[in-house]
């Protein structure tokens, strides 16, 4: 299911793209008072457990110890991994993230694939975040298609900051894309050479990084190490991977330990320990575990990588081998090993190289950067008045949602602007429905339609049978609305979506009128049909629940939560998230 969602957003942003025919949009100056606290919303693709998630994660915390309000907005779950002290905004899966961006100063688009959604929104100057991947490195494997849709995506973007010069030249020279460098920060009261070690007799090389990722190199890393028999004899192999291997550690008897995401004081504690820290990445934008292991007093072994070079003095700071060479890489380990006082100079040199790189001697720098960025506010491509406007300012579930609305209407490009509009008839389920907010008095000929997750109250005045039905069940009538949705389902006039909808309603009759065992047999013919309509899955949630099976409804419970609001269909309760938490107390 989440596979489904995520290529039909990505289709649908393609094609959004591909569309647009307008030029980049100007900006204007603006006046912020000296007082005013300045707000900025990271829109995030992952927040899993990624050095680039990381440096996102840090920047975020660190700006608000200097007084800045900031949001982080994805589609997913909050992340329990990192201390993150951000405002978070979990948006269904099914959104484009740029729906759900809040009134702010400024955007920062952390991937290249949201820039123009961001753009879209109207509310502020969007930065776009690069830190590197396949479109910097690897550009020959993209399809011309996929090419084209990054580089217009680059151009939509007001500005754009990276953290090397070896991304900034890539971002020239395959893009034609101007950028600002601002390097990574290292944390220096985590990764300094003070502190515990691990308690081991046998000296240790330590690697780090996702297996499955193909250029993290870790397999590189194994066979070099395999390589040199006096290596494997007088020092273990210790590997931090952000997941869980995806093979039995027992079939590769060669790795000591496996650490599967260790806190941020445990990996310094294994760089501090460690002979040698050996990167095999084949790339990266700017090498984050290299510079930690130089700030944590270990020598480095690592590939030639771009981002590597960024920093790297070799033969003084570290050792580099080529990359993809498994057979070099285990020659400069050996000679590393072998040559006490190399390693005694590379430790002096790579803590006065991380010093430059603490957050002490960034921040300063990424702070000014987001000042100057947020001095400007996109010059509106409309006015009001080429607008009916179908909704009034009362409305609106509160004043935030009611200023971006009127930002949408400044900036769409589209003829009809819908919105989700708040119903709250029945006790403790508010549902939403994409409603018409705004037709433009003189469309183009395709009348297209641009959506935004935007909250407005309304009342159901009944203008369907569909309609009708809620309204009786409302009025606490479930087994006539049961009679009316029955008919509705079996009339076959009604698209698949609609018939999920209805069939929704039909269950939430049946648990009324406790019949719950019919329900759960509806369910069960129901989800197959609509396997990415989480308002089911809540359903089915619930029935196990009332049927005294509440322990088989964990596997929907968690895929519920993680797609959440079933924003894509017409009709969808809303905080789907609370009630799954509700049925678990």
């Amino acid at each position: 299911m989440l596979q489904k969602l995520r290529s039909d957003l990505q289709y649908k942003r393609m094609q959004d793209v591909k569309a647009e025919t307008c030029p980049k949009r100007p900006l204007q100056a603006k006046q912020m008072s000296p007082k005013h606290r300045l707000h900025i919303v990271f829109v995030m693709n992952q927040v899993g457990i990624w050095g680039g998630v990381k440096i996102v994660f840090e920047q975020a915390n660190r700006l608000m110890e200097k007084g800045f309000r900031i949001t982080i907005i994805s589609r997913h779950p909050f992340p329990e991994w990192f201390p993150l002290q951000a405002e978070y905004i979990q948006l269904p899966y099914a959104l484009d993230l740029g729906q759900g961006i809040p009134l702010c100063d400024l955007i920062v688009a952390t991937y290249y694939d949201h820039i123009f959604e961001c753009v879209q929104t109207g509310i502020a100057p969007v930065v776009y975040f690069e830190q590197g991947d396949k479109h910097l490195f690897e550009p020959e494997k993209l399809e011309e298609e996929q090419s084209l849709f990054i580089q217009k995506q680059l151009n939509y973007a007001d500005r754009i900051l990276t953290v090397s010069n070896q991304a900034h030249n890539l971002l020239r020279d395959l893009y034609h894309c101007d950028s600002t460098v601002i390097h990574n920060g290292i944390d220096s009261h985590t990764f300094n050479p003070e502190g515990s070690v691990p308690d081991r007799k046998r000296p240790y090389l330590l690697m780090m990084g996702n297996e499955q990722i193909a250029f993290k190199g870790i397999h590189d890393v194994w066979e070099a190490y395999l390589k040199s028999a006096a290596i494997k004899e007088h020092y273990d192999l210790i590997w931090i991977t952000p997941v869980e291997p995806q093979f039995s550690i027992k079939d590769k008897a060669w790795i000591t330990e496996v650490h599967v995401n260790p806190t941020q004081q445990e990996i310094a504690e294994l760089y501090r320990g460690a002979s040698v820290f050996v990167s095999g990445s084949h790339y990266e934008s700017f090498s984050l575990p290299v510079i930690e292991a130089m700030a944590s007093g270990c020598p480095v072994v690592s590939t030639r990588n771009r981002g590597v070079l960024e920093y790297a003095a070799e033969g003084s700071n570290i050792l580099l081998a080529e990359i993809g060479d498994p057979e070099s890489l285990s020659k400069q380990l050996t000679y590393l090993l072998e040559n006490p006082l190399l390693r005694e100079k590379q430790i002096v040199k790579g803590l006065e190289t991380a010093a430059r790189f603490s957050w002490n001697a960034v921040l300063p720098q990424i702070e000014n950067y987001y000042k100057e960025s947020a001095g400007c506010d996109p010059v509106p491509v409309n006015s009001l008045d080429e607008w009916d406007i179908l909704i009034q300012e009362k409305d609106f579930v509160n004043e935030e949602e009611f200023g971006r609305f009127i930002k949408r209407l400044l900036h769409s490009s589209k003829d009809k602007i819908e919105l989700v509009s708040v119903y709250s008839l029945i006790e403790n389920h508010s549902f939403g429905r994409w409603e018409t907010a705004a037709v433009r008095k003189q469309p183009g000929n395709r009348m297209s339609v641009d959506r935004a997750y935007i909250l407005a109250r309304s009342a159901i005045s009944p203008e369907s049978d569909h309609d009708t039905a809620i309204g009786v069940l409302a009025q606490g009538m479930p087994e006539e609305a049961y009679r009316l949705w029955q008919r509705l389902i079996n009339t076959n006039h009604a698209s698949p979506d609609q018939q999920g909808i209805y069939t929704k309603w039909l269950i939430l009759c049946l648990i009324e009128l406790e019949r719950d065992d019919d329900a759960l047999q509806i369910l069960n013919r129901t989800l197959p049909k609509h396997p990415d309509y989480t308002d089911l899955y809540y359903l089915y949630a619930l029935v196990l629940t009332l049927l005294g099976k509440g322990s088989e409804a964990g596997p929907v419970i968690g895929l519920a939560k993680l797609v959440g609001d079933a924003a894509h269909y017409p009709e969808f309760f809303l905080n789907s998230s609370a009630l799954l938490k509700n049925l678990q107390q």
